[in-house]
């Protein structure tokens, strides 16, 4: 795991040969563990997030490791990648712009195991109210995800 600090704690990043595999914010790792491989995309992904968490507008566009999940996962977090900078979108639109408009149970499941949290945005999909709706990390973390998109658009 490769781990960056930013003002908001630590973030891990794990990453295949095929791309990024997992990023986990509040990370923890033992000794020995942390910042063993690096490659181009995790490098370019560590420069990004500090970017990011520096309030800059960023567009992540490193290469995924999704391939180990089902079709219909990978469709909904393609689906929430399209997601702008500083915008939010509902369950329900999701589920509709992937062609099953009854499903937004099943995409908020998804969502909420979504291992690369913040490059796959679902901190950017809300209730259909408007209210915040779960996420992995806790409503705290999506609100401050949120905010710091916010203040940049």
């Amino acid at each position: 795991m490769y781990i960056i600090t930013t003002k908001y704690g630590n973030i891990g990043i794990e990453a295949t040969t095929k791309g990024i595999s997992k990023l986990i914010l509040n990370a923890k790792s033992s000794r020995g563990q942390v910042n063993k491989k690096i490659d181009k995309n995790i490098q370019k992904l560590a420069n990004q997030l500090k970017d990011y968490f520096q309030g800059k507008k960023v567009n992540f566009d490193v290469k995924l490791d999704l391939d180990r999940f089902p079709d219909f996962s990978q469709k909904v977090w393609k689906q929430a990648r399209n997601i702008s900078f500083g915008k939010t979108t509902t369950y329900g639109e999701i589920a509709k712009k992937i062609g099953r408009p009854n499903a937004s149970r099943a995409v908020g499941q998804v969502l909420g195991a979504n291992p690369i949290a913040i490059v796959i945005p679902c901190h950017r999909v809300i209730r259909k109210d408007k209210s915040l709706a779960g996420f992995t990390y806790g409503l705290k973390w999506k609100k401050t995800l949120l905010d710091i998109e916010r203040s940049k658009h």
